[in-house]
């Protein structure tokens, strides 16, 4: 099933105004992205929360989970905590009235709740909080009433209008939530409980399937029995083979004194039952394959002539290897229901190129059908490609925000976008608050020079990126990622008109632009510092401006002085 819309109010860091994060039709994974303490976990909670994690289950709820942990209004009204995930239309669905035909109401997503008792005192309200409301919603966002079937009591009556009554109440979510498929939480604290075989993860349900085929006849095993003519080799089925084994295992446990723990408390609980001891007993037994191999068996890793090691023994960074094998093993396995992964810095304990692998191997996953939301400080796992998949989560005055793409630019370089990501690691502007783009790698250096060493400002602390995009043609692609996630972009471009398509690429990439929000040399960055055009020389152009101050430069490179005025308007900005 496909969501639509997820609609978060009140939850931790996000506040009354709320946050909505769309979703497509046609996408199956989303990278949140965003600096720390921006609120990207928060918004992967709440989907797990409203999708009926199992962890939310026996969460214990407090204020601290309310925006600016506050319950209360300023008139005292108890303020609402609300998570909504919407179907997407296509995947909507009716209920089922109580005879189980289908009835005319409309599933059209979940609603998570929960506010405070309200309890007037002396004109103010006070109160502790309600146990959460977790229902089902019609596509107007009112709860769906369902109506129960039950009998009435001391009825003796068959017949069905005088057994059945209907008693209505609203449609919880659980009884409809497995419907979406499985779903599954990864986060850095569960990495090693993940490989836990009793579990609820992608590998215990891996292990569900061997379990559930083991005591399947096709899979046998011969074995030594004897018999009068001596010991031979017979063939049986692994499941007859573990009876008669566990059944040896427990004569062989059984001794004397066994025996007499087993006989004193077998009499001793009739004792307290009032019942004669030969009525009751209690032994001690063997147990079941599936509770065995729990308990006995444990997943070994070896590499080449090394001896074999327990995975609880291996490195955080190995664990996150085998846990992406465990994905792909399960996913694919034979009619594996489509699954939601809801995975917090997959990145987490990986090297590079496993990054860029894990990435490539969500895309393939995600292609054949089940959805992937993740968070991530990474650039291995952004692609400019995918940038319609990315939502950047930022914080404005104390409470989380996002931005997402609502235009679909058709990006014309894509392969040298990625290129020069790998060669430059151009990439970070994704990351970035704030996004100086240059058309080549001088106005880059020269223009981190007057930021770092003039003015005094940390780049890497404010999160600012200057960009050498390669080239005018690749500008206007950086550009429009820029604007597609609402990053606040300062294009740097020369103003030789070499020719008309280059005026075009620099119409369009500043087509929207007021004159403060971009610079335009009078003809390029080496002839303003007052070189000869065409010597792009690095060193010779950081020479011409280290060491000088701000009075120096306006003095002698007033062009340069007016894009250093421009980008710290920008910045300020």
């Amino acid at each position: 099933m496909k969501f639509e819309k997820l609609k978060i109010y009140n939850f931790r860091s996000v506040g009354q105004e709320g946050v909505t994060i769309d979703f497509d039709e046609n996408n199956n994974f989303y990278s949140l992205i965003g600096s720390n303490n921006a609120g990207k976990s928060n918004i992967l909670d709440a989907l797990a929360v409203v999708l009926g994690h199992w962890k939310f289950k026996k969460y214990q709820w407090s204020e601290k989970d309310f925006y600016n942990c506050q319950i209360h209004d300023s008139d005292g009204k108890p303020i609402k905590l609300r998570i909504e995930l919407w179907l997407h239309e296509s995947s909507r669905f009716f209920l089922e009235n109580v005879y189980g035909q289908s009835d005319k109401q409309q599933l059209a997503g979940f609603s998570f709740e929960i506010k405070a008792y309200e309890k007037e005192t002396d004109n103010h309200f006070i109160g502790q909080l309600k146990i959460p409301d977790h229902f089902a919603f019609a596509p107007n966002g009112e709860t769906l009433i369902i109506m129960e079937a039950i009998k009435k009591k001391g009825n003796n009556n068959d017949e069905a209008e005088n057994v059945i009554k209907r008693s209505p109440h609203p449609a919880y979510a659980k009884d409809y939530l497995y419907r979406l498929g499985n779903l599954y939480c990864l986060d850095i604290q569960d990495l090693h409980k993940f490989f836990n075989p009793k579990g609820y993860s992608p590998f215990a349900d891996i292990l569900k399937n061997y379990k559930k085929d083991f005591p399947n006849p096709t899979n046998t095993i011969e074995l030594p029995v004897t018999t009068d003519d001596g010991v031979q080799t017979k063939e049986m089925t692994n499941l007859k083979a573990f009876e008669m084994w566990s059944g040896r295992i427990k004569s062989i446990l059984k001794t004397k004194m066994l025996g007499e723990i087993e006989q004193k408390l077998g009499e001793n609980v009739a004792k307290y039952l009032g019942i004669p001891s030969k009525d009751f007993s209690i032994g001690f037994t063997v147990l079941d394959f599936e509770e065995l191999f729990d308990e006995l068996m444990i997943l070994n890793t070896k590499e080449n002539d090394c001896v074999e090691l327990p995975i609880t023994k291996n490195g955080a960074g190995y664990l996150s290897v085998l846990r992406l094998a465990v994905i792909e093993t399960l996913l694919s396995m034979k009619e594996f229901p489509n699954s939601i992964f809801i995975i917090d810095e997959p990145e987490i304990y990986l090297h590079p190129h496993l990054e860029r692998f894990f990435y490539e191997a969500i895309k393939k996953l995600a292609s054949a059908g089940h959805q992937f939301f993740f968070s991530t400080h990474s650039i291995n796992f952004l692609s400019f490609e995918d940038y319609q998949n990315v939502v950047r989560v930022c914080k404005a005055k104390g409470s989380t925000h996002k931005h997402q793409p609502t235009e679909e630019y058709s990006l014309k370089e894509v392969n040298k976008l990625e290129n020069k990501f790998l060669e430059k690691g151009t990439k970070e502007l994704f990351f970035a608050k704030k996004v100086i783009l240059t058309e080549g790698k001088a106005d880059r250096i020269v223009i981190s020079y007057l930021l770092s060493d003039l003015l005094k400002i940390d780049c890497n602390l404010n999160s600012i990126s200057i960009v050498d995009c390669g080239g005018l043609g690749n500008l206007s692609d950086y550009k429009n990622v820029c604007r597609s996630l609402s990053i606040g972009y300062f294009p740097v471009i020369d103003g030789d008109n070499e020719s008309s398509e280059a005026a075009t690429t620099r119409s369009e990439i500043l087509n929207g632009l007021n004159d403060e929000n971009y610079y335009q040399h009078p003809d390029c960055l080496e002839v303003s510092l007052g070189l000869e055009k065409g010597n792009k020389k690095y060193s010779k152009l950081l020479e011409l401006v280290t060491g000088k101050t701000k009075e120096q430069i306006q003095t002698t490179f007033p062009d340069v002085q007016a894009l250093i005025t421009k980008i710290e308007t920008f910045l300020m900005a």
